[in-house]
């Protein structure tokens, strides 16, 4: 038996030019998701794969993404839809099709360097940063966490990152 564990890393406040490239991506991965999901359910479309062949060349057309989002999101779409399709079988479904609230981005081994992590920065005043590099539509930019001394614990407990991790956007106002 395997088990997993999710750690939560929260990111140093970003550059508006960051938080700008972070967000184009979010919102449009969002749109198309949503597209995705409500199709998946009308058609009951459980694979990914499925999902990808028969969208993947009007994403591109349509969408200004690295194509690896369009991976993803797929496989985002349809977990959904066959989650939204089980709870409607078993009659907990309470709408007609999924709703869409909390969105993350998914990311494979391309979209982040899930290979050089855990990489540390030292900053100016000599303290040490955890950064991972991400793509983004149009550069890709690194993004700097705050780990905690729980993450620390794991990884020297011989924790292993695994390519796929999400990443979430919570926008909370400036005070």
């Amino acid at each position: 038996m395997k088990l997993t564990r999710t750690i939560v890393l929260e990111s140093y406040p970003l550059t508006k030019r960051k938080f700008r490239a972070i967000k184009e991506v979010y919102d449009e991965y969002s749109e198309i998701l949503e597209f995705l999901t409500n199709y998946a359910v009308e058609n009951r479309v459980k694979s990914h794969l499925k999902l990808r062949k028969l969208f993947y060349e009007q994403l591109k057309e349509e969408h200004d993404l690295p194509t690896h989002y369009y991976y993803t999101v797929c496989q985002d779409a349809t977990t959904r839809a066959r989650s939204f399709l089980e709870l409607k079988k078993k009659g907990r479904g309470k709408t007609e099709k999924p709703e869409i609230r909390n969105v993350s981005l998914w990311l494979d081994d391309i979209l982040w360097d899930y290979k050089k992590f855990p990489r540390f920065n030292t900053l100016r005043d000599g303290r040490k940063i955890l950064v991972i590099g991400l793509t983004t539509r149009r550069w890709r930019i690194k993004l700097p966490l705050k780990p905690h001394k729980l993450f620390f614990k794991y990884l020297n407990d011989g924790w292993k990152v695994k390519a796929g991790v999400k990443l979430r956007i919570i926008e909370e106002e400036q005070k």
